[in-house]
């Protein structure tokens, strides 16, 4: 009887911490997904200003909602990069 009473509350405690895994990995999940939006935006942003103070070539808003073509093209591979490459990560947690 004892035997049966340690298997079943084995198992209740063991479906629990298995749920609270599930939990914490949908969450990191989404978080990862997340970083990877947040630092394609960033690189965007840094790369602008890098374009306005460095180079000086046009002002800010344009630089970050109307790049030159040949800008657009490279930024949108990197970001284009980072945020798949952070999703797969998600994935695979």
């Amino acid at each position: 009887m004892w035997s049966r009473l340690a298997d079943l509350f084995g198992r209740v405690v063991n479906s629990e911490i298995e749920e609270k895994i599930r939990t914490f990995i949908t969450m990191a999940r989404g978080r990862l997904i997340f970083i990877g939006i947040v630092l394609g935006a960033a690189f965007w942003l840094i790369e602008s200003v890098m374009h306005v103070y460095v180079f000086h070539r046009h002002d800010f808003v344009d630089s970050i909602f109307f790049p030159e073509l040949h800008e657009a093209w490279m930024r949108l591979i990197i970001v284009g990069t980072a945020i798949p490459v952070w999703s797969l990560k998600a994935h695979r947690a």
